[in-house]
């Protein structure tokens, strides 16, 4: 193995360490909220803050504008059916 490939598998090694840990960690935020138990949705929003990007992205994408009045700020929103099922 040339040095080049080793510094490149350090890198790579490092990153992905930094996505297992990430994603260990959400799984465990997942299972206390599952554990918690009897209201998930709001348990979930309020973890909202310490989401990724990535996270807030695919959650927000879920609950899709229907109407909003651009005078006011008011909209009303259309649930995802696998949100809606929670």
């Amino acid at each position: 193995m040339t040095i080049a490939n080793k510094k490149e598998y350090r890198v790579n090694s490092k990153c992905l360490k930094k996505e297992l840990s990430d994603i260990n960690k959400k799984l465990k935020s997942i299972d206390k909220q599952r554990q918690q138990g009897d209201r998930p949705i709001v348990t979930f929003l309020q973890g909202f803050s310490s989401m990724d990007a990535t996270d807030k992205k695919h959650l927000v994408n879920l609950i899709p504008p229907l109407r909003v009045d651009y005078q006011t700020g008011d909209m009303s929103l259309d649930l995802n059916t696998a949100l809606s099922k929670i």
